[in-house]
C-alpha cells in the first residue's frame, strides 16, 4: 500500500511540473506542436507510473484470490489482462471482477461461520448443564437429589434443543398469489436449513363474488417439494379462468383451503392449516377520511365476506 501511495505522489508531482511547463509555453505563445509534444511526454510519464500501480494492486489481488482459492480469469482473456514485455497485470475490468469474486467468497465464509455461532452457544449450554449435573451428583448422595439433578439436566437439554431449533430450524410459510389464470401456491422457507419433503395440498373452487357458497368449478391440488431451500418454491396451478386484477372488474373469486407440512431440519414435522379467498386490487375510503388500498392477493376466509361488503360500499373509482 505504501508503494502505491508513493507512486501516486510522483504522479501528482509530475502533473504539477508539466502544468508549470505548459503555462510557460502558453505565455511564450509556443506552437501547438510544442504543446502537443509536452502533453505527449506527460501522458507517457504518467502512464508508466499507472502501469506500476496496476501491477502492484493486481499482484496483491492475485495473492489474495489464491489464498481464498478463488479462480482468477484465464490469462488468454484480453479484457481481463494487460501484457507488455512478458509481464501481465489485471485491467480495470479484471480488478473489478476479481474483487467481486473475493468479496463473494469472504461473504460466503462469514455466513458459514455465523451459522455455527448459535449452535456453539447451545453446545456450551449443554456442557455447562452436564457439568453442573455431575457436580451436583457428587455433592448430594441422596436419591432425591440425584433425581432432581437429572430432571434439571433434561430440562436444560430440552431448552437447548428448542433454542437450536428456533435459531437454525426451517420456518416455512404459505404465501399464495394469483396472476392471469394461475394460482401460485408459494411455500417460502425463512429459516436457515433445508426443509425436506415439504408438502402442500388443498381444494379449490371458483364462486361468484356475490354468492360465495355457490361453486361453479372446483378441483384439488397436491405437490411435494423434495428440498425447500431458503427462499420460495412454487408449482403453479392453472384454474382456466380470469378473476380480474381490479375490484371494479372482479365477478368471481377462488377459494383455496387445505394444509401444508414440512420438516424443520431437526426431524420435527410441522403442519399448518389455511383458508383464503382471492380479492382483486381495491381502493376504499376510510372513516377518518383516509384511503385504504390492497390486493390483488388472497384474504383469510374468516372475514372475507365482511371485507367484500366494506369495499363495495366504500369503493373509490
Amino acid at each position: 500500500m505504501f508503494e502505491v501511495i508513493k507512486l501516486k505522489r510522483r504522479i501528482k508531482s509530475i502533473e504539477r511540473s508539466y502544468a508549470k511547463e505548459r503555462d510557460k509555453l502558453k505565455n511564450a505563445k509556443a506552437s501547438q506542436d510544442d504543446l502537443g509534444q509536452l502533453e505527449s511526454s506527460e501522458f507517457y510519464a504518467v502512464r508508466e507510473l499507472d502501469k506500476e500501480i496496476d501491477q502492484i494492486v493486481g499482484l496483491r489481488l492475485s495473492h489474495e484470490a489464491r489464498s481464498l482459492d478463488v479462480e482468477t480469469p484465464p490469462i488468454t482473456d484480453t479484457e481481463m489482462w494487460d501484457e507488455e514485455f512478458g509481464r501481465r497485470w489485471f485491467t480495470s475490468k479484471g480488478r473489478a471482477q476479481v474483487r467481486k469474486l473475493i468479496h463473494e467468497e469472504k461473504t460466503r465464509r462469514f455466513e458459514a461461520k455465523s451459522r455455527w455461532i448459535p449452535l456453539l452457544s447451545v453446545l456450551l449450554g449443554i456442557i455447562s448443564t452436564s457439568t453442573a449435573l455431575v457436580a451436583l451428583l457428587q455433592q448430594r448422595k441422596s436419591v432425591d437429589a440425584a433425581t432432581t439433578a437429572a430432571g434439571t439436566a433434561r430440562i436444560g437439554v430440552e431448552l437447548a434443543r428448542k433454542q437450536l431449533v428456533g435459531t437454525l430450524g426451517a420456518v416455512v410459510v404459505f404465501m399464495p398469489n394469483y396472476s392471469a389464470n394461475v394460482i401460485n401456491p408459494v411455500l417460502e422457507n425463512r429459516g436457515h436449513v433445508i426443509s425436506r419433503n415439504a408438502h402442500i395440498s388443498f381444494e379449490w373452487g371458483i364462486a361468484p363474488l356475490n354468492s360465495l357458497d355457490t361453486s361453479i368449478q372446483q378441483g384439488t391440488y397436491s405437490h411435494t417439494f423434495p428440498q425447500l431451500v431458503v427462499g420460495g418454491s412454487v408449482e403453479p396451478l392453472n384454474i382456466g379462468i380470469s378473476l380480474g386484477q381490479e375490484f371494479s372488474m372482479q365477478r368471481y373469486t377462488v377459494k383455496i383451503e387445505g394444509t401444508y407440512d414440512y420438516d424443520n431440519g431437526f426431524e420435527d414435522r410441522i403442519s399448518e392449516n389455511f383458508c383464503y379467498f382471492y380479492l382483486a386490487h381495491y381502493r376504499a375510503s376510510m372513516e377518518d377520511g383516509g384511503v385504504e388500498s390492497g390486493g390483488p392477493g388472497f384474504w383469510p376466509c374468516s372475514n372475507f365476506a365482511q371485507k367484500v361488503r366494506y369495499v363495495r360500499t366504500h369503493h373509490l373509482r
